[in-house]
């Protein structure tokens, strides 16, 4: 069949289809845009956290960006800490920005397992964060917040950038964007041969 006689025999049913629409109750065509809009809708939704038992099962996660040679940028915090609260459209904003140049933002929940459902989900979800993230309930710090960074002493925020072997902590809440963007640029490499210069400044 000629494309001429597919399109004369698809614009009569274009036609009947449009008319029947008109002709549907009310009620019927109300519903009709109430489940398009919410399909727009939710598939804006924010992800929900995923749950992570363990500090292995987190490590787990995020090791695939790693491999794929991805900078990785780890900002650990919590619903309760205020000055946490803050500073995540910053890491929005750097998500949005660099999503598209190998940067991985990954923002790690520290609440209490008990507050997974009743805090951390409807945090995320009224917050509209884009970011991935986790939920981390592995209360044995002592013996994993080292591997984070041994500069850590548990205080929150806590940001860590990781790119190969490379990595760089900020133990204080980022004060605006640029602050944040400066920090995580020079593990921006666009070259592969290009080494960078990334030295431990991080704040104490």
């Amino acid at each position: 069949m000629k494309w001429g006689q597919i399109l004369r025999n698809s614009v009569p049913c274009t036609v009947f289809l449009i008319r029947s629409f008109f002709m549907f109750p009310s009620q019927v065509k109300y519903l009709f845009f109430f489940m398009c809009f919410w399909g727009m809708t939710t598939s804006c939704q924010a992800q929900k956290p995923l749950l992570c038992d363990s500090f292995s099962q987190l490590e787990k996660h995020i090791q695939p960006y790693l491999d794929a040679h991805q900078t990785v940028v780890i900002n650990f915090w919590a619903t309760w800490c205020g000055p946490c609260v803050e500073e995540l459209p910053h890491f929005e904003l750097l998500n949005k920005t660099y999503g598209a140049e190998q940067v991985k933002v990954v923002l790690v929940s520290l609440d209490f397992k008990s507050n997974h459902d009743k805090r951390v989900v409807p945090f995320v979800q009224d917050k509209q964060l884009k970011a991935e993230v986790l939920h981390l309930v592995d209360l044995d710090n002592n013996s994993w917040m080292p591997k984070v960074h041994s500069s850590w002493d548990g205080a929150l925020p806590f940001t860590v950038v990781i790119r190969g072997d490379q990595r760089k902590p900020f133990s204080e809440e980022f004060e605006n964007y640029t602050e944040l963007e400066n920090f995580v640029r020079p593990f921006l490499v666009h070259n592969p041969n290009t080494k960078t210069d990334i030295t431990d400044n991080s704040k104490k």
